[in-house]
Formats: C-alpha cells, structure tokens, sequence
C-alpha cells in the first residue's frame, strides 16, 4: 500500500504539468489581451504595449511557460492582472477554505440525504417509495444548480418576504450560518442525486446475491439483512464517486458562490476568465488538478482499508 502511494503521487507531477501546458496553450490560442478588456478601454496602444512588456507577455511562449513553472514550484503564482496589487497566492489561501467549507457541507448533505434516497428506492423496489426517491434524484439532478440557486433565492429571499415569512435568508454575507444554508442546497443537489441513483442500483445488485438470501433463509429480519448484509457491501463502491465528487464541489462550484456572493474561488475565477487574467486561472486549475488527484488516491486508499478483497 505504501509503495502504491508513492507510485500514484510519482505520477501526479507529469499529471499536474499536463494540466498546466493544456491550459496555458488554450489561454495563448485565445484571442485578446487582458488589457483590452472589461475597465481597460481607455488604454492607449502604447501603454498596453508597454505593461505586456512588463508582465513577459510580449516574450516567446516557451520562455514564459517555463518561468511559470519554475515560479509555481516555489508557490510563485505571479501577480493578478485584474485585482491589481494582490498576490494569486494571496486570493487562494483567502478563498480557497471558503470554497472548501461550502463542499464540505454540500458533501454532507449529499451523503447524507442521497444514500438515505438509494436505501429506500432499493427496498421498495418498484414500490412508492422507489419511485418518489427516483422522481426527486432525478429532478435534482436535471436542474443545473446556478437554475436551483436562483429559485432557492426567489422563494425564500424574495416571495416569502413579502408573504411575512421572512425566515432571514439573504446573500449579503457569510458569517452567519443561516447564510450557508441556501447555497449548500444548490450545491448539494446533483451530487445528491448521483449518489441515490447509484446506492439504489449497487443495492438492488447486492440484493439479489446469494449470501444475502442464504441469510434471509436463516430467519434473520430484513432490518438486520439490510443494514448488516446488504448496506455495508453495496457502499464499497459508492465509497468510490465520494472522492471525485469533493473534488468537484469541495474547490467550489463557481456559479453557486457567484449566485449567491459567496466569498470562495469561484467569483474570482469567474472574473479571471471574463478579463483573461492568466495567472489566476492557470493557478485555480492547477489548484483544482491537485485537489482532483489526491481525493482520487484517498479513495483507493479507503476502498482498500474497507474491503479486504482489494489489494494493490
């Protein structure tokens, strides 16, 4: 287990360093400078001439690939070229753990309520149940969640309001934590409902297996047939989309924190892709590809750990 360990984090730098030479080709192949947009109109040519000098933009494209890797190992992602003055480093260690909060929380409530939707979809197989827990996942996962966070901040910001049950929602801030309820929801749902359609589906497989109706053949209750039997073998390989999942939502679902005025990543890269600011972006991928890879070897890590079958 170990040596697998190492072996995956050896392969993570070619990894991350194909995730940094594809971005940062598809930056160069797009057209525009970043100081020809958004509050940039009144630069002249000469004075955009003049920072493209200053900033190596005007330099060979191999040339300024390898100074950003090299300033990148040292955790040198550069300066932003829309929040002028600010450290890329400086706007991800600030917005990094609040996008970080906000997955942890979504993948709570994902967990949570999506394997409690999977468990009764599977034994009420074809029943009201499976189909109310179907119908609800599968509605979930149809809306886009920038679709639900608006309808979330329609129903409960502005119609309850104005019917006197203001239950003091808002996106203004943070800090409270009736704050992070709606964009939680948002953010929660799509994973939600993968989650209850693959606990259903791993469970009614487990169902059907012989041991499971050898048990059943013993007298044993269905409550202890389910949650002994069936629960803990059909969730080894839901264990598996966790980490992939976290990854997606734990680095913050841009549209969701820009819906709702989250503080996290996601407004700033939003902006960075609207201005072309290359070093944020190249150092949010980046950040992303990372995070991505080591859920993906904490989850093979887990599977191995719960199931003594797996062996690397």
């Amino acid at each position: 287990m170990v040596r697998y360990v190492f072996l995956r984090l050896i392969y993570l730098v070619p990894t991350v360093f194909l995730i940094a030479l594809v971005t940062f080709i598809i930056m160069q192949l797009t057209p525009g400078s970043p100081f020809m947009l958004g509050n940039m109109e009144r630069v002249t040519p000469a004075m955009r001439e003049r920072l493209e000098d200053m900033y190596g933009l005007n330099d060979p494209k191999v040339v300024q690939f390898g100074r950003y890797i090299g300033n990148s190992l040292k955790g040198d992602f550069g300066e932003s070229y829309v929040y002028k003055g600010q450290e890329i480093r400086d706007i991800i260690g600030r917005t990094f753990p609040v996008s970080l909060q906000l997955g942890f929380q979504a993948l709570l409530l994902a967990v949570t309520i999506g394997v409690t939707l999977g468990v009764i979809a599977a034994v009420n197989q074809n029943g009201p149940g499976d189909y109310v827990s179907m119908t609800l996942a599968i509605l979930f996962y149809a809306m886009p969640n920038f679709v639900l966070g608006y309808l979330l901040l329609l129903t409960f910001v502005v119609w309850l309001p104005d019917h006197g049950l203001d239950l003091g929602f808002n996106v203004s801030g943070w800090d409270r934590p009736i704050d992070k309820v709606l964009p939680t929801i948002a953010l929660a749902a799509a994973p939600l409902a993968a989650l209850a359609r693959y606990t259903r589906g791993s469970m009614i497989e487990v169902i059907r297996s012989d041991y499971v109706r050898t048990a059943r053949a013993k007298g044993l209750a269905e409550r202890k047939v389910v949650t002994k039997h069936v629960l803990k073998n059909a969730l080894i390989p839901v264990i598996t989309l966790i980490g992939p999942i976290f990854a997606a939502i734990g680095t913050g679902t841009f549209f969701v924190e820009v819906v709702f005025n989250v503080p996290g990543m996601g407004r700033f890269y939003v902006d960075a892709m609207t201005n072309k600011d290359q070093p944020l972006i190249l150092a949010v991928v980046l950040v992303y590809g990372v995070f991505l890879a080591m859920m993906n070897i904490l989850v093979d890590v887990v599977n191995a750990l719960i199931d003594p079958r797996i062996r690397y």
